[in-house]
């Protein structure tokens, strides 16, 4: 359960799941040859200043847009706004034939990690977006004795991750096909203030508090959809209009209902919700969009 003014109220429904991210990029063309090239992503869409990238099929993993302000500036560091998104692959072979692709290519890698709950890799785009790409360990080797998800820190073992490229047959030219967006983490100007709207207004359970400066939350007692974090800095500005970076990422929810329940609780909280046409668009207290809608059939 999360709290709302005091009052107990329900979590979000725990078929929840992270969908499109939007991004501004200061060259479409560019953006796209990255994420279709180095990242294997296919192009569903591209037109005018938009482009729709996934993995094989019609949903949309990835949304990009064309920077028109001022095209030359880069992300903004030191504010609010995305610090990485996870493409989650279905498998560590899938995930070593992926990191295979991105040396190859000479992508810029920022480091590799074992979450416990997942193996990792990091790399930015061309306009320095934060890119994780990753695969999750079986659910059951997720908690400790006390039932609590044990999620750390650690280096990955890349010499038998990518002992696994060299086994079977995978595509090197395109990520797999049952490839989701598995979380976001984003910076925040103040982690209590975004806690008590992912947790009391949107509904996500916390899993896991690391200090004062990031806290990870989830639906369904998955490890963590959102992660929060104060890295920038505590009292960080919001992205400058006309800067790269996050325009919004999506969390759906599986029907009609759980969706009423959430917007609810966000009117209900006094925040705002603007309408298009991807879904309902509600700002966290940091600036940092988060569009609520229901998945195609």
């Amino acid at each position: 359960m999360s709290r709302l003014g005091g009052l107990i109220t329900d979590t979000i429904h725990p078929k929840t799941r992270m969908g499109t991210v939007c991004l501004s990029v200061s060259d479409l063309a560019q953006s796209v040859t990255f994420y279709k090239h180095i990242v294997g992503l296919n192009v569903n869409q591209y037109q005018g200043s938009t482009a729709c990238l996934g993995a094989g099929g019609t949903d949309t993993l990835l949304q990009l847009t064309e920077l028109t302000e001022s095209p030359s500036q880069h992300m903004q560091h030191n504010h609010n706004g995305l610090y990485h998104f996870a493409l989650l692959v279905p498998t560590r072979r899938q995930l070593a034939h992926v990191v295979n692709r991105l040396i190859k290519n000479h992508a810029d890698i920022q480091g590799y990690s074992d979450h416990l709950v997942s193996e990792a890799v990091y790399f930015n785009d061309p306009d320095g977006n934060g890119i994780e790409i990753c695969w999750d360990r079986p659910r059951e080797q997720w908690r400790d004795e006390n039932g609590s998800i044990r999620m750390s820190t650690y280096p990955l073992a890349l010499d038998t991750l990518m002992a696994e490229a060299c086994s079977g047959h995978v595509s090197s030219k395109a990520i797999h096909h049952n490839t989701t967006i598995g979380h976001i983490h984003i910076h925040v100007d103040d982690l209590d203030t975004a806690e008590d709207f992912y947790c009391d207004v949107l509904g996500f359970e916390l899993v896991l508090r690391g200090g004062t400066s990031a806290a990870f939350v989830s639906a369904g007692g998955y490890h963590h959809h959102i992660g929060l974090n104060t890295w920038g800095g505590a009292g960080v500005m919001t992205t400058p209009q006309g800067s790269a970076g996050l325009q919004w990422y999506t969390v759906y929810l599986p029907h009609h209902r759980a969706l009423s329940d959430v917007t609810h609780r966000i009117k209900a909280s006094g925040n705002h919700l603007s309408e298009r046409k991807e879904g309902l668009l509600a700002l966290d207290p940091s600036g940092n969009g988060v569009m609520l809608s229901i998945p195609s059939p």
